[in-house]
């Protein structure tokens, strides 16, 4: 089995002597660091600067106790944890210790050898599943983010029905998950596509195309509940979880794309009729506005499971109201009521319990209310004139349709385990004070194989009963459906050879304890579900160094393989989502480390994900020297720095708050250069802490060179317009001036300066009222008709007074919807022929 990472630990103890010999016991096998202190004080001055994977402390110190300690590391909401190692063995220390958020308790005396070595076992048993926790936290922030953060709907099918979806999902389709999960995503499609094809006989093709791993992305139009459709981009995408295939859908809204590329289009075919007059004009801006469009791709991730819980149940199980009236009890043996049900259901637990009691029960109760988590009391009544202890769970109660109905007490007697602990501390019988005050299910049996100590841990993981178990070889029936021998067994025969055979890939030596064997299996009998189960067995000699015994102890992992199967699951579909992704991204985490470089940004770039993942070298990709990305930047929170680096390209996003986009020329990328566009959001924890960050790159190279022939084709044609020796003028759809080119100047007198804009002009070129009303009535006549003005002449009063004849062919400027949106004039000046022999021809 791997060899666990360093732990670091803090001793405290007021003993230097103690704390000399428990530094030597721990860091002997050099898997644990152990920094020492003389006070709790001191101590936390330690903690102010530096962090610890788990702390142990003394109780009886002078100026601040254990006790003492421990709250105020828990004040601090600091979950680091706590084990309390002290010759105080008195019960109410032990209860306020774990009252106070102890995750464990070891007294000390008998052999150090054996009690170190269970101190150092608790230690590495609850730090490795403090820090599982901790990853799997970790790793939920991260997933959570970039899925709901994603600016795309992302949908996971099963073939072709949706089983999952993001928030950008039900904005998009203007429906809920609960609508839209269950069912084929044709239910919200047109009858036909855009190209002409039937939905459904398309979607059968591209589903099938994809389950076959073969990626699709097309062009897919949906329907809305209101009848309106929508146009998209659709990457689909098999992945692989827990061995079954689905289907990963991202998709683009690209309605706006569409909408713009149409007035692009208009645009020119506007410009384009305004040339027509003049000369043959370009008609190919359309696939120049194809190219912008084509090189827009983006996916985003992220998603988010659900977790559920098990409750189990003791001896006694009481159910109250939600004003705490006693509803029900329930006991396998009714004859343990230490007080009759027939008193108590039916009556509020302040008119039943004692005053004690009563107000501990009474505080956990509105604990539980408050908060919908479970609340823990310890507690102790006097029946016939004997002190009985007990523990109890406090947990909320759902009614059918999911609200609050009240809350469930699960009790139980722990007296008797309580004179355990007492008599084994009074004979310090070792063994037993090991098996019966740990927390960790055991048993132990002799050299006959008969089991002579049952603990209660064990007890309530198995069913079975120490009672029921002692003096048997029953220990099987535990763990087993038939017979066979458990690793205890195995050791007591002294045929470790027989361990391989029984427990074949999942055993190993344990590196804490000589000649014992630890283990890891699946248990389908025990709990509900089964359990998966971490378990070592040691043998136990006399002092002649004969067996007599083996002892096996055993610990519930089922949480933390639970805990890695979610998280694997969760891993497969984010890195699905970022690997298969068209657009180049990344993702680092706090400390700069790169933790996702997809293939996308793998061909961009040239470098491969794996020479990537786990450096901070993310910078190699775009600069030729080492510098701070965007990304770097944010995980620093340091947006002053934007300046410094970016100049003033960077500016916040429209779309993700707390994200920043910019755009810049990358001269090493492509053989060329590129210009790439790029956005960078931080991702933060649950408490709102930055703990990485994604950066989102799109290559905008050929919408710079659409947008540059663009212009160029602009200016030329507004060359041609301005140099043309004809009068031309583009007016808005009131007339108003928009061009008045160099030949309109020289003709009218007018600068171009003083005309555009305005309509006061008309004014100007018709003085005369009844003349320019005879013109525009039949300008009126000819645009209402839907008719060319062609060949139609009137005289214009230039600015010097002058008159000129001008012959004009307009027409109408029209939108898709065949609105007028303006007019395009080309007027020509008629010039009389000086002739030697003849008049001048005036008309």
């Amino acid at each position: 089995m791997r060899k666990p990472q360093m732990i670091s630990v803090i001793y405290v103890d007021d003993e230097p002597f103690l704390l000399e010999i428990c530094k030597l016991f721990l860091e002997r096998s050099g898997d644990i660091q152990v920094t020492t202190s003389v006070s709790a004080k001191n101590a936390l001055k330690i903690l102010s600067s530096r962090s610890f994977d788990a702390i142990i402390s003394d109780y009886q110190m002078p100026g601040m106790d254990g006790i003492e300690f421990l709250k105020v590391i828990r004040k601090d909401d600091k979950i680091i944890p706590f084990i309390i190692f002290t010759g105080r063995g008195r019960e109410e220390i032990v209860i306020e210790a774990l009252k106070e958020g102890a995750d464990f308790y070891l007294q000390k005396g008998g052999d150090p050898k054996a009690q170190f070595a269970e101190l150092r076992n608790n230690v590495e048993q609850i730090v490795r599943r403090r820090k599982a926790e901790s990853s799997l936290v970790y790793r939920e922030t991260l997933y959570r983010t970039l899925f709901e953060s994603a600016n795309d709907a992302i949908v996971l099918m099963e073939h072709d029905r949706v089983i999952e979806c993001n928030h950008r999902t039900e904005d998009l389709f203007s429906l809920s998950s609960e609508d839209l999960i269950g069912h084929n995503p044709v239910e919200f499609s047109p009858e036909y596509q855009s190209d002409g094809s039937l939905s459904a006989k398309k979607s059968v093709h591209l589903l099938n195309e994809a389950l076959l791993g073969i990626p699709q992305l097309f062009e897919w139009r949906f329907l809305k509940p209101d009848g309106n459709t929508f146009d998209t981009e659709v990457s689909l995408n098999r992945i692989e979880m827990i061995g079954t295939f689905f289907l990963l859908a991202i998709i683009r809204d690209i309605s706006v794309h569409k909408k713009i590329l149409g007035e692009l289009e208009q645009k020119t075919q506007d410009l384009a009729a305004s040339y027509e007059e003049i000369l043959a004009t370009e008609e190919e801006l359309k696939t120049q506005y194809d190219a912008l469009f084509q090189s827009e791709r983006a996916m985003r991730m992220s998603e988010e499971k659900l977790r559920s819980t098990l409750a189990s149940m003791d001896d006694l199980v009481l159910t109250l109201d939600m004003n705490g009236v006693f509803l029900d009890a329930y006991k396998e043996n009714r004859g343990d009521y230490f007080i009759s049900p027939e008193v108590f259901i039916g009556h509020h637990y302040q008119e039943v319990l004692p005053p004690d009691l009563s107000k501990s029960l009474g505080s956990a109760f509105d604990q539980v209310i408050a908060s919908g988590k479970t609340e823990k009391i310890t507690y102790s009544m006097k029946f016939n004139d004997e002190i009985r202890y007990f523990n109890s769970k406090l947990s909320i109660r759902m009614d059918g349709e999911g609200n609050p109905a009240g809350v469930t007490i699960v009790a139980r007697d722990i007296t008797e385990e309580k004179k355990i602990l007492l008599e084994l501390a009074e004979s310090k019988v070792k063994l037993e004070a090991v098996i019966q005050s740990s927390p960790i299910p055991q048993f132990v049996i002799d050299n006959n194989h008969q089991v002579i100590h049952w603990n209660a841990a064990l007890s309530e993981y198995s069913g079975i009963s120490d009672t029921e178990i002692i003096g048997t070889k029953d220990q099987w029936r535990a763990f087993y459906p038939e017979k066979r021998p458990c690793l205890a067994d195995l050791l007591i025969d002294e045929k470790p050879e027989l361990v391989d055979e029984w427990y074949k890939g999942k055993y190993a030596r344990s590196e804490l304890v000589k000649g014992a064997f630890e283990a890891v299996d699946f248990f389908p009998r025990m709990g509900k579900a089964g359990i998966w189960l971490y378990f070592t067995a040691a043998t136990i000699r006399d002092n002649k160094g004969e067996i007599i015994g083996a002892v096996e102890t055993l610990e519930d992992i089922t949480e933390q393989k639970e805990a890695y199967r979610k998280l694997q699951h969760e891993e497969t579909i984010l890195n699905a989502v970022i690997q298969v992704s068209p657009v180049p991204e990344f993702v680092i985490d706090k400390n700069h480390r790169v933790m996702f470089w997809n293939q996308a940004l793998s061909r961009y770039s040239n470098i491969p994900a794996e020479e990537m993942v786990g450096s901070n070298q993310q910078w190699r990709a775009f600069y030729p020297e080492e510098r701070p990305c965007l990304a770097d930047l944010l995980v620093d929170n340091a947006t002053k720095e934007f300046s410094t680096w970016y100049n003033d390209k960077v500016s916040p996003s429209k779309l993700i708050p707390g994200a920043f986009e910019a755009s810049d020329y990358f001269p090493n990328l492509g053989a060329e250069g590129r210009w790439l566009y790029f956005t960078a959001s931080p991702i933060r924890d649950k408490n709102g802490e930055i703990i990485g960050a994604v950066e989102i790159l799109e290559d905008i190279s050929e919408q710079k060179r659409a947008r540059e022939e663009l212009l160029s084709v602009s200016r030329y044609l507004e060359s041609i317009i301005q140099n043309a020796l004809v009068f031309v003028m583009v007016l808005d759809v009131d007339t108003n001036v928009l061009i008045w080119n160099t030949a309109a100047e020289e003709i009218s007198g007018y600068a171009a300066s003083e005309v555009i804009g305005s309509r006061w002009i008309w004014s100007a070129l018709y003085p005369d009222p009844e003349y320019r009303k005879k013109i525009t009535g039949e300008l009126v006549r000819i645009i209402s008709e839907n008719l060319f003005l062609t060949n139609f002449t009137t005289r214009i009063r230039a600015k010097d007074q002058s008159d000129h004849i001008i012959t004009w062919n307009t027409r109408a400027l029209r939108n898709d919807d065949g609105d007028i949106t303006g007019y395009v004039a080309v007027g020509t000046e008629f010039k009389p022929c000086v002739c030697p022999d003849k008049k001048n021809l005036n008309p």
